[in-house]
């Protein structure tokens, strides 16, 4: 694949969502920019069959349900960080199934609305935080088009690693 700005946008964008179900221990089988049937890449996964937040409405669900959409909100974060702008069309399925996910378990509009800007934020702190992992990974899509989720372990691992030594190195001098 031609490396292109468009492509180099979609790769950090899927590395977001990558990066963040790693962090938020969602099992995922692979992630890609390869383009798909509507998107132009995508992560690989599936919902637990227990999952039915229109008969259920416990604290699991609610767990999962904001899980899955810090995940989603992470591709875009990751993508406007990149950018340096929102890219509001190419992330309106992301954004689209965020929305959709919180709505199971808010009791209004108003709620829906505040949970979704906490939602959006706590995805971007992600992102602020493992940003480092989230370059690695993107550059690893770019460079083979599709990490599975053990890849992309041991990519964010190798971050950790890196980062983890060149602190104690640091600390060693003082």
């Amino acid at each position: 694949m031609r490396r292109t700005i468009a492509l180099t946008a979609t790769a950090y964008h899927e590395a977001g969502h990558a990066v963040a179900a790693h962090h938020e221990h969602m099992r995922f089988r692979s992630v890609t920019i390869r383009p798909g049937a509507g998107n132009l890449g995508h992560l690989a996964y599936r919902m637990p069959g227990w999952f039915q937040p229109d008969v259920e409405a416990d604290a699991r669900h609610r767990r999962l349900v904001e899980r899955d959409a810090r995940v989603s909100f992470a591709g875009p974060a990751a993508e406007a960080r990149f950018k340096g702008r929102h890219n509001w069309r190419g992330a309106s399925d992301d954004l689209d199934q965020a929305v959709s996910l919180l709505g199971y378990v808010c009791g209004s509009n108003g709620e829906l609305e505040a949970y979704v800007r906490l939602i959006r934020m706590q995805a971007q702190g992600l992102m602020e935080r493992h940003w480092d992992e989230v370059q690695a990974v993107a550059e690893a899509l770019l460079e083979r088009e599709c990490l599975t989720a053990a890849e992309v372990a041991a990519v964010i691992d190798r971050v950790f690693d890196a980062g983890a030594h060149g602190r104690l190195a640091l600390g060693d001098r003082l």
